[in-house]
């Protein structure tokens, strides 16, 4: 009744809309696919970049990822790798106690900090990810170079990242990790994976969701505009 259109931000080769709102087909309105929606720069395969130092965990902005963040950081001794920095970032919704727990566990190699507007940039010098798969820092993270390693929240609930988890572990894209079964061990396993991995898909999905979103809502106005001209004005009988 009261949409035109709806659109969605994502290529149906990945995901396609119905696999996760199985009420589509009773929806009126069409349906337009933009592509994602990527900010403008170079996007670099897998292993591509200088030097990547570092392995970087992140968790989005909830407080629900302190656990991953926690359970990074005791994986870090466990994990062939742990001689990189690890640095965790915390969303800002994580409290304060929060952040002195994290910095109490981690160790000499280890880096704890806030979330920070340069995220995109520490991926690019990132030798692997560890996030939980959101679709912001899943984009980030396959178009940096970086090795990714998923872990999916599903408390809740939720399923949407486990969704898009097992669509990038389709498509060779990532290293995807249970969270209901997830240990220090299983996590520096999965980086150790992803560390020594040699052969990864390529992403080659629509990505001009930003321009495409406004062309389609350009066309839907001038649409709109040649409706509204071309209807006959109301007979008035005299």
């Amino acid at each position: 009744t009261w949409f035109d259109a709806i659109l969605v931000h994502g290529d149906p080769r990945f995901a396609r809309f119905e696999a996760t709102f199985p009420l589509m087909p009773e929806l009126g309105p069409p349906v337009h696919y933009t592509g994602f929606v990527l900010s403008p720069g170079e996007r670099l395969a897998v292993g591509d970049g200088g030097a990547r130092p570092e392995v970087v965990v992140s968790a989005g902005g909830g407080a629900v990822g302190i656990e991953l963040l926690a359970m990074a950081l005791a994986a870090q001794k466990l994990s062939r790798l742990g001689h990189l920095t690890w640095r965790v970032l915390a969303g800002p919704n994580i409290p304060d106690e929060g952040m002195q727990r994290l910095l109490r566990e981690a160790g000499p190699a280890a880096v704890v900090e806030r979330s920070r507007v340069d995220f995109p940039a520490l991926l690019r010098r990132a030798f692997v990810s560890i996030s939980q798969g959101g679709y912001n820092t899943v984009l980030d993270v396959v178009t940096s170079g970086a090795r990714p390693v998923v872990v999916p929240f599903t408390g809740s609930g939720e399923t949407e990242q486990r969704a898009r988890g097992v669509r990038l572990r389709d498509f060779e894209l990532a290293v995807v990790v249970d969270d209901r079964s997830n240990t220090p061990a299983v996590l520096a396993a999965a980086v150790d994976a992803a560390g020594a991995r040699e052969q990864w898909g390529r992403w080659n999905f629509d990505s001009d969701g930003a321009t495409r979103s406004a062309a389609i809502v350009a066309e839907l106005v001038a649409s709109g505009a040649r409706d509204r001209a071309g209807r006959a004005a109301p007979r008035v009988d005299q």
